[in-house]
């Protein structure tokens, strides 16, 4: 199964670059999806209905694990992550923190690049995410 989004790229809250700077998560991404990613999520913004449709439909889709941990100081929260090709040739993947600050009208997105560099991208753009099943 394969899932196709189009959003708007609009700048999020900033924090993905802390998050995507722990090591515990480098080493997971590593580890489970293959690529060490860039510091930092490139958002989307879709409808609201059509965010908790694709979330509904996120559940047929083999779902990849980052676990949560406690670096001594704080706890990190656990992360859903699908495979996911942006603009039909970057992969990387779409991301959902077990808590986060965005409603089901944002898909945040990691990969190994910048994207926002690499497709010369800016806030109010569109994009396409395909999403599927991981081999």
């Amino acid at each position: 199964m394969r899932i196709i989004v189009k959003g708007t790229v609009f700048t999020g809250l900033g924090e993905g670059a802390y998050y995507l700077s722990q090591s515990n998560y480098i080493k997971q991404i590593q580890e489970k999806l293959g690529f060490t990613p860039y510091p930092g999520t490139l958002n989307i913004k879709i409808d609201r209905t059509e965010g908790i449709n694709i979330l509904k439909q996120l559940k047929s889709l083999k779902q990849i694990r980052l676990d949560p941990f406690f670096d001594g100081k704080r706890f990190y929260v656990g992360v859903t992550c699908y495979k996911a090709k942006i603009n039909d040739s970057i992969f990387g993947a779409v991301i959902r923190a077990d808590k986060t600050y965005y409603d089901e009208s944002v898909l945040e997105i990691i990969a190994p690049i910048y994207l926002r560099s690499f497709f010369n991208i800016k806030d109010g753009d569109q994009i396409t995410v395909e999403i599927f099943d991981s081999e």
